[in-house]
């Protein structure tokens, strides 16, 4: 028999252990992939995943049947010095970016953009249209290790069922890279979009921000701002020139007149009237108090801005007028019963109150955790629509998952009327990154955003 000394049986114990324990560390820590590697892989598993029934029937319950081979093209992927990847191309053929940061960790912030006008016509369907606010709204998120995107919609005008499937298209894609956590914030009609998403999805977004939204449903928005027209028609139109609008005789058909340099010719030249006059001052006042409008030159102007072609778009998407106030009574003027008397009705078409409806009417259910940010005074999408919501959310025994927060309006800037208040979606890079640290917050450790804080000088 052979005889070891102590140290060399050590050294051959150790030697054999070796061999079992090498392998299993070895099956332990797989070769990392690439975000190349990895968007690789999800497109061929998005692809295939795609043809399956049960994927099918999920898509079909949410309203949305797809065609199967979907199509991922026009992949460009590019690297910059500090090893971000970009990878940009068409999902279904709309334009789709992603930012992926050196260390990724593996959870996905998402942006849904807004309104983009018919009158833009195609360059309102570029990648580079929306890029600018993508990263303003998503750059917190990317500086804590999060990947960022957003698609844009295979339409102008309005998208709210375009854009929501578009979003959730790549929402999927990028899950099947390894994603563990996904996040969405949604701008203005991108607000709606989010609510249709988070109540159709209801377990793909862990938490949602949705910033000047339309959150109450795209019908509310709509009677906004026919009853603001209908209303600020009624008043000006026995004026003439040039305080008369082109629509003035009949405001439910588009008028190929209309455009925005005639809503403000009208606007500025009732205000310079109403400074030296009081009879044109209880004008602004009875519209202000009828319709909810601020009463000054820049909330009259967004209101009632926009040409006759984002209605003829709106009506062809919707398949009619999705808007009826026959029967409406409308309070607050010196002399309620000639307004209802005089001010023009139109009558809805059914088949586009249910499009409208379907695309999108919030139920309030939903159990994303949302975070809803407004201004005070917002002359397109007006901050009732904040209250509207909440109603809802409550019918629904829901308002633990919603918090509700406000932001004041714009300060003058005469200088750059752009800029100046009152202003839709008027938010700072300060109030942008405390509104997602507050939202990250709330989904990580349960930490709710304080509901109807005023966020104004957050940070």
């Amino acid at each position: 028999m052979l005889k070891y000394k102590p140290q060399r049986l050590f050294w051959v114990i150790l030697f054999m252990m070796s061999l079992f324990v090498l392998p299993i560390a070895q099956a332990q820590e797989p070769e990392q992939l690439s975000i190349e590697q990895l968007f690789d892989q999800a497109v061929t598993h998005f692809s295939l995943t795609s043809l399956l029934p049960a994927d099918q029937m999920e898509l079909n319950k949410a309203g949305i049947i797809l065609r199967p081979g979907l199509e991922v093209t026009d992949v460009v992927v590019s690297y910059d010095a500090q090893g971000t990847v970009y990878i940009a191309g068409k999902l279904e053929g709309a334009e789709f970016g992603l930012r992926f940061p050196a260390k990724w960790n593996h959870q996905f912030a998402l942006y849904a953009h807004g309104f983009t006008g018919a009158s833009e016509g195609p360059t309102g369907l570029k990648l580079a249209r929306h890029a600018p606010e993508a990263v303003f709204f998503t750059q917190s998120a990317f500086l804590q290790g999060f990947a960022t995107g957003y698609s844009e919609y295979s339409k102008v005008g309005y998208a709210v069922e375009n854009g929501i499937f578009h979003t959730h298209l790549l929402t999927r894609l990028v899950s099947y890279m390894g994603t563990t956590r996904t996040y969405l914030t949604g701008v203005s009609m991108g607000g709606n979009i989010s609510m249709g998403l988070v109540e159709k999805y209801p377990n793909d977004y862990a938490g949602t921000i949705c910033l000047c939204g339309v959150v109450a449903g795209w019908y509310e928005e709509i009677r906004y701002l026919f009853d603001f027209t209908l209303v600020y028609n009624y008043y000006t139109k026995p004026l003439g020139a040039p305080f008369k609008l082109p629509n003035a005789d009949d405001a439910a058909t588009p008028n190929p007149n209309s455009s925005l340099t005639n809503t403000v010719t009208s606007v500025v030249s009732l205000f310079t009237v109403a400074a030296k006059d009081p009879q044109f001052a209880n004008i602004i006042r009875q519209i202000s108090v009828v319709t909810g409008a601020n009463p000054d030159p820049i909330s009259f102007i967004t209101a009632l801005g926009g040409d006759s072609s984002n209605t003829v778009e709106l009506y062809q998407t919707a398949g009619g007028l999705p808007y009826s106030n026959v029967g409406k009574e409308y309070k607050g003027s010196d002399d309620d019963a000639a307004l209802n008397a005089g001010v023009q009705r139109i009558t809805a078409s059914p088949a586009a109150l249910t499009y409208i409806n379907n695309w999108f009417t919030p139920s309030g259910s939903f159990v994303t955790k949302l975070l809803s940010i407004h201004n005070t005074i917002d002359p397109l999408v007006p901050y009732e629509q904040e209250p509207l919501m909440r109603a809802k959310v409550a019918a629904q025994n829901n308002l633990g998952n919603l918090s509700q927060q406000l932001v004041d309006p714009a300060p003058v800037n005469l200088a750059d009327l752009s800029k100046s208040g009152p202003a839709h979606c008027y938010f700072s890079p300060g109030q942008i990154n405390f509104a997602w640290n507050a939202v990250r917050g709330w989904v990580e450790n349960g930490a709710k955003p304080e509901d109807g804080a005023n966020i104004t000088t957050r940070t």
